[in-house]
């Protein structure tokens, strides 16, 4: 792009300019792989400003619009890129420290980033703004309600449910709505955040299965950016969690995965679900798509031929 000539931008953080730019990913986006790549804010501010100036003056109106954009999130959340600077140092911690139990480690990374920012924990990208993270979280439910995943009669699973966000947002279109998490504090936090709403259950579990539910018990089951700390955990994890997922699953249920890895290649995830997918009884319906504006999540649809896996 022209406008990262012009300006004196590190190579480390140019591709992620350039996306942001093109339009490819959103600003929310952005300034978090940004924040990731500078750790300070004050270092951020001092390589995205000048570029910013730039496109104001010379962007045609799309660049404009989008700088406009980054502007406001710049100008909404002036504490927030400190505190969100603290939770990534918290997680780049916690990746140097890879001894134990890669479970037992993130529900204690997990509970650590829920003290200090609900909203953050269960997405960076929201910089703990609650207004943004409901943007999110409509853009998820939007897609939930087009694949008729919801209904009165409908009885659901969240794998890593996190706060409950989803939990609060569709009790009233579900007959019932239950979550697990391997955070104590996540779950503490949802059941405050949800205590008005009965048919809302939640449950502190392993990560390792779902022996906490019988078997053909829900309708759908949906896992949003909770498979990666899975797929760090190990292929048998992930294996074990997809056999699971079958069995507590009726017949023709929906599962619906949101990320399956943080290893940055989207093809080498599609081959990976699409053997799980023929190993547990599935078939793809949507395979990697990524159909939202603000988050870059990839989402599959898989719908489960029958009720018994081999």
């Amino acid at each position: 792009m022209a406008q990262l000539d012009s300006v004196m931008v590190p190579r480390v953080a140019r591709q992620t300019l350039s996306d942001w730019i093109a339009g490819k990913i959103s600003a929310p986006i952005a300034l978090l792989a940004l924040l990731n790549i500078f750790r300070q804010p004050e270092a951020l501010r001092a390589a995205l400003e000048p570029l910013l100036a730039q496109i104001r003056t010379v962007g045609d109106p799309h660049q404009r619009d989008r700088t406009a954009e980054m502007n406001r999130l710049l100008q909404r959340l002036p504490s927030a890129l400190t505190n969100i600077s603290e939770l990534l140092e918290i997680e780049r911690n916690h990746q140097r420290s890879g001894s134990g139990d890669p479970i037992a480690r993130c529900a204690a990374l997990f509970d650590q980033l829920v003290k200090k920012s609900e909203e953050a924990s269960v997405a960076l990208y929201s910089f703990g703004d609650a207004a943004l993270l409901q943007s999110v979280t409509n853009e998820v439910l939007a897609l939930l309600a087009n694949w008729n995943f919801l209904g009165p009669d409908h009885v659901l699973l969240q794998i890593g449910c996190g706060i409950g966000r989803f939990e609060a947002a569709l009790a009233g279109s579900v007959k019932m709505a239950y979550g697990i998490d391997i955070s104590t504090q996540m779950i503490a936090a949802a059941r405050r955040r949800c205590a008005a709403q009965p048919n809302v259950r939640f449950a502190v579990c392993t990560g390792h299965d779902l022996s906490l539910f019988e078997s053909e018990m829900f309708d759908g089951v949906y896992a949003v950016d909770t498979f990666p700390y899975l797929s760090a955990a190990g292929s048998e994890v992930v294996a074990k969690n997809f056999q699971e997922i079958a069995r507590v699953l009726r017949a023709h249920g929906d599962f619906l995965l949101m990320n399956f890895s943080y290893r940055g290649s989207l093809q080498a995830d599609r081959l990976e679900i699409e053997t799980l997918a023929q190993q547990y009884g599935f078939e793809i319906l949507a395979n990697g798509i990524q159909p939202f504006e603000i988050w870059d999540g990839a989402v599959w649809r898989l719908r489960l031929r029958s009720s018994t896996v081999g």
